[in-house]
């Protein structure tokens, strides 16, 4: 039986068979920083100048926890509302001063929010959190951080 390849990516070179590994070497560029600014200036894959256009053009923001949420959230300049309903935002997003991170009651019966990473931080490195009652996150909750954002 011949081994399948991963799919091909731009993002990802020297793909191993599936089921070998799943470790992919990304490509990444000696002129790379730290800094967010220059780092998505230097990004000319397809999806990333779709991103970087769609940032330059919205006012604000709402997403899930995926890519785009997370490409937001890192570019900064934009006011964005996260939704968790599974997962807590401490695991997975920096925090950022222009966003709320509304959170339904799934992440706190679960006890996410009680996990040292998220209780020990500091202030300074806090998000800005929205607790709701309900497993779901209707459109109301999400107006009202959108009206303290713009």
């Amino acid at each position: 039986m011949e081994a399948r390849r991963a799919p091909s990516s731009p993002l990802c070179e020297d793909a191993l068979p599936i089921g070998s590994s799943f470790r992919w070497r990304t490509k990444t560029s000696a002129k790379t920083s730290l800094d967010s600014a220059v780092f998505f200036a230097e990004l000319d894959e397809p999806f990333a100048r779709l991103f970087k256009a769609l940032a330059a053009r919205i006012d604000l923001f709402v997403g899930v926890p995926a890519g785009p949420l997370h490409f937001v959230l890192a570019r900064g300049g934009v006011p964005a509302i996260g939704l968790w309903v599974a997962h807590h935002p401490d695991w997975y997003d920096e925090p950022n001063p222009n966003a709320i991170q509304v959170v339904g009651r799934y992440v706190r019966d679960r006890g996410f929010d009680r996990r040292v990473a998220t209780t020990s931080k500091p202030q300074s490195l806090r998000h800005r959190l929205c607790y709701l009652d309900s497993a779901t996150i209707g459109a109301e909750p999400v107006l009202e951080a959108a009206s303290q954002l713009v």
